[in-house]
């Protein structure tokens, strides 16, 4: 065995430092003599929202190296006009694609077919004939946007709104605008398929 098939590659580094991140709620969550006084004093059935929630849990599934946004919910006719021609010197001069290595990339568009669902009229690709039917029940969100290029750092903005370290994330949030059912276990789990 040498060393290169010790040496890491970028997927296993990614995961890792995921299954990381992943303990950290585990950390905060079972020691409850780091935890602030007004949350030691709590009932023993968590505490309370500030507000009376309207949605009792929420399920926020992200899977890493899912299938792209462009072929599920974002229909991009635009992408799918431009699909297998070059992508312009002027936007590889400004942007730094750390995984493309060929000189003049080409665009790779959607060969996905899109259409309108449910009384919203959202915009669901073919790969997903039973989210048809339910799209009404969705929160889809289009809205974010970020310039980081790579993964890592970009999921960390997902999660958190920020490229900072150490921010809440999602599941923070959720915990606190929702409370927690129970002190003596964590509000949110992060878990981790693949390890």
């Amino acid at each position: 065995m040498g060393i290169q098939s010790k040496t890491p590659n970028r997927r296993q580094f990614v995961r890792t430092g995921l299954a990381g991140l992943a303990a950290l709620p585990f950390g905060s969550g079972f020691n409850t003599d780091s935890l602030a006084d007004e949350f030691a004093q709590a009932s023993r059935f968590g505490h309370q929202p500030h507000f009376a929630a309207r949605a009792k849990r929420v399920i926020f599934l992200f899977m890493l190296g899912g299938p792209s946004q462009y072929e599920l919910f974002e229909n991009k006719p635009k992408l799918r006009e431009w699909d297998g021609q070059p992508i312009s010197a002027d936007l590889l001069a400004k942007m730094k694609f750390a995984q493309i290595t060929e000189q003049r990339p080409s665009l790779l568009g959607t060969h996905v077919k899109f259409g309108r669902y449910g009384e919203s009229g959202a915009e669901v690709s073919e790969l997903l004939p039973h989210t048809t039917r339910i799209v009404d029940e969705l929160a889809i969100i289009k809205t974010m946007q970020t310039d980081e290029i790579p993964h890592h750092p970009a999921e960390v903005f997902l999660h958190t709104g920020t490229r900072m370290f150490g921010r809440p994330s999602l599941g923070a949030w959720i915990n606190y605008g929702l409370g927690s059912e129970s002190a003596d276990l964590p509000g949110y789990l992060v878990l981790q398929s693949g390890m």
